[in-house]
């Protein structure tokens, strides 16, 4: 991203802990398979991500899209912020940033079915990541709802 994009898109950016996800792709052999198995397989996709960016030490990512995958991201709650124009990088893309505790935060509000899949349930969603749990509901067990 950093030889397509010019510098100054990735300033605040912590470089030692983000990481570029641009190669999120699925083989065009498995184009022909239905939305819900797409879905599925991006999601897989992401959680692999996730994992390894957990391991890294990882808290942002960057990448560079095609808009029609942004969308399809967040139809998951996995947004990313546009940062620049879009370019010409074999085909049309738009450069992105993402904070990865903001996506998990928001996610588990949004989009409770993938965020638990994405998540591992819950296992991947860690403060050094930056997660944040956004439903006080669910920090609590029963105990304190039945007390009220």
């Amino acid at each position: 991203m950093q030889h397509v994009c010019r510098p100054n898109l990735l300033a605040g950016l912590p470089i030692d802990k983000t990481g570029e996800i641009s190669r999120f792709a699925i083989s065009r052999q498995r184009r022909d398979m239905d939305s819900r198995t797409d879905m599925l397989l991006r999601l897989a996709l992401m959680r692999g991500v996730l994992e390894a960016s957990l391991e890294a030490g990882i808290t942002h990512w960057c990448a560079v899209m095609e808009n029609s995958l942004l969308r399809l991201l967040r139809q998951a709650s996995v947004r990313f912020d546009p940062i620049g124009p879009a370019i010409e990088y074999k085909g049309l893309r738009q450069p992105a940033i993402a904070n990865i505790g903001q996506i998990l935060s928001r996610g588990e509000v949004e989009r409770p079915e993938f965020w638990s899949y994405v998540t591992d349930g819950g296992r991947l969603a860690v403060p050094e990541l930056g997660y944040r749990r956004l439903l006080p509901a669910l920090q609590e067990p029963a105990m304190e709802r039945r007390a009220a």
